[in-house]
């Protein structure tokens, strides 16, 4: 999907609907975001349409679970703790999930606790995107 192939009722669409949620992110992310990694977050309404889509590039490799979290949790303040977020890891290549993807995930959990609502992470490439499930840590194994 690109701008130009958008749908008429696009603003109506959900975000959390399968079957668009791989085209918003597309819209969303830009591929110089993919090239560099990105967080992108899209802020949604109760009823996970698209409202406010925000990108931050250049994130460091290197994050600990705790900036992470921060991170995330500084996104999704403009929420007020209402709608939900939709967040996709932009890397350049790779589909295969890796551990730091499940830290994300993870991060977005508890930075979503007390609202607004987690509607789901995911993986965003120059290949395409991927949902990241819920990972088990070693303590939960």
């Amino acid at each position: 999907m690109a701008f130009t192939d958008l749908p008429d009722n696009a603003s109506d669409l959900p975000v959390s609907d399968p079957t668009y949620t791989a085209d918003f992110l597309d819209l969303v992310v830009p591929e110089h975001d993919r090239h560099r990694g990105a967080l992108a977050v899209l802020i949604c309404d109760d009823d996970d349409r698209m409202q406010v889509p925000m990108v931050v590039g250049d994130l460091p490799d290197n994050l600990t679970d705790d900036e992470r979290e921060r991170t995330v949790a500084t996104l999704v303040e403009a929420t007020g703790g209402s709608g939900s977020v939709l967040l996709a890891v932009a890397r350049r290549d790779g589909l295969s999930l890796r551990p730091e993807d499940g830290a994300w995930r993870r991060a977005a959990e508890r930075a979503c606790a007390g609202g607004p609502r987690f509607l789901g992470l995911h993986v965003i490439t120059l290949e395409g995107s991927r949902e990241v499930g819920p990972f088990l840590t070693a303590g939960e194994r």
